[in-house]
């Protein structure tokens, strides 16, 4: 009998993560025999943890999320372009003499959420990301497809913002902000570090949103996250990212199951 092709998602922590049940809805809409688990791995573990991935044929993609995007990418054997633009995977599919492929959907999932779903354009807009890491490379790299009148990042190591302008610097003339010291107005504003997931407020005013201004936080829980519900409090309008991983998710599963 033929055995299931298996998928998961991995980071850590990643128990709270909806990709199981995402990807297993997608699986009963297209008639697709798979089975879609979370596997948590602590960082120590993680390149052990992928040796088992890759020498079980069974196992053909995995999601990745925080905080081993770019761990993940450094162990692949090839990618897409914008992986390898931004060093960093938000996906994996093994392929059938076993080469792992990395792919990175995060910028794709988050500005088809912003645009389709919330009805918000980026062109012409200022936008903040915060944060500095593989998610951030990605989103900074689909936004400026968006052609927006700028983008700051402001990063706690100042230093790894600063890598991000570089990247990009053939193409876009990215700004850098003091992470302790956020001015100026913006009308979207992107989270793409852990902080919701630790618990703790970004350090934003409302005098950091235009009239208009849009929040997104890449992260999200069942009641909304800690940066949503400040939001909601300074009738910010605001979404958390089940709308990304949704997007994410339909792309990726398409690609995986060659749909």
């Amino acid at each position: 009998m033929k055995t299931k092709d298996i998928y998961h998602v991995i980071g850590y922590p990643v128990k709270h993560s909806l990709s199981p049940k995402i990807q297993m809805q997608l699986a009963t809409k297209y008639n697709q025999d798979i089975a879609f688990t979370a596997v948590e791995i602590e960082p120590q573990d993680l390149e052990q943890k992928i040796q088992e991935f890759k020498s079980n044929p069974s196992v053909k993609g995995l999601s990745v999320t925080v905080p081993h995007k770019e761990k993940v990418f450094a162990m692949c054997d090839n990618s897409d372009e914008l992986a390898k633009d931004v060093k960093a995977a938000s996906n994996v599919i093994f392929t059938e003499d076993r080469q792992m492929i990395a792919l990175n959907y995060d910028g794709l999932g988050i500005v088809n959420d912003i645009k389709n779903n919330h009805k918000v354009s980026i062109k012409n807009k200022s936008v903040l990301v915060i944060g500095a890491g593989g998610a951030a490379k990605a989103v900074v790299a689909a936004i400026i497809a968006e052609k927006p009148k700028s983008i700051t990042i402001a990063n706690r190591t100042k230093s790894k913002a600063d890598d991000i302008k570089k990247l990009f610097a053939y193409k876009y003339s990215v700004d850098v902000a003091s992470f302790e010291n956020i001015t100026g107005k913006y009308d979207i504003v992107i989270n793409s570090t852990s902080a919701s997931i630790d618990g703790q407020m970004l350090p934003l005013s409302k005098d950091n949103f235009g009239e208009n201004g849009f929040a997104y936080d890449l992260m999200y829980a069942e009641n909304g996250t800690i940066f949503t519900k400040w939001c909601d409090d300074n009738n910010i309008k605001n979404a958390d990212g089940k709308g990304m991983l949704m997007e994410l998710s339909k792309a990726v599963f398409k690609y995986w199951r060659n749909l």
